[in-house]
């Protein structure tokens, strides 16, 4: 496992750089994991088995938070690129793109940025039943 994760640093497998961080994350937390877990081996005194579980589980949940937070911001990339893709895509696609849109239209408190975002919307519902 550690030659693994150096030989990923050192490569760099992937292209995008949060797949990278991602990754070399990931292997740390599963290098650090077994390597601590080898401590409960150990004659240690209970307090210190109750440390290395506290430690163990933190990390464990850190991982966790990571990788919700990087699925959830991919998600949420999708569908604004699915929602602000100007290429024309099939009639369901559409209505879905218009209800997003003109919903995340309410939540600007900016009535420039809205009035501006709405024109274009207007512009683009122009030269689409052209």
């Amino acid at each position: 496992l550690s030659i693994s994760l150096l030989l990923s640093v050192i490569l760099r497998p992937y292209e995008d750089p949060v797949l990278l961080k991602l990754e070399a994350f990931s292997m740390t937390t599963l290098l650090l994991t077994l390597n601590l877990g080898l401590l409960y081996f150990w004659e240690i005194p209970v307090w210190g088995q109750l440390a290395l579980a506290g430690i163990l589980f933190s990390m464990l949940i850190g991982t966790m938070v990571v990788f919700a937070k990087f699925i959830t911001t991919e998600f949420i990339n999708k569908v604004v690129n699915l929602v602000m893709d100007p290429e024309p895509k099939h009639p369901i696609i559409e209505k879905f793109r218009r209800r997003v849109r003109d919903r995340f239209m309410a939540y600007f408190e900016d009535k420039n940025i809205r009035n501006q975002i709405m024109k274009e919307l207007a512009e683009e519902r122009a030269r689409e039943e052209d």
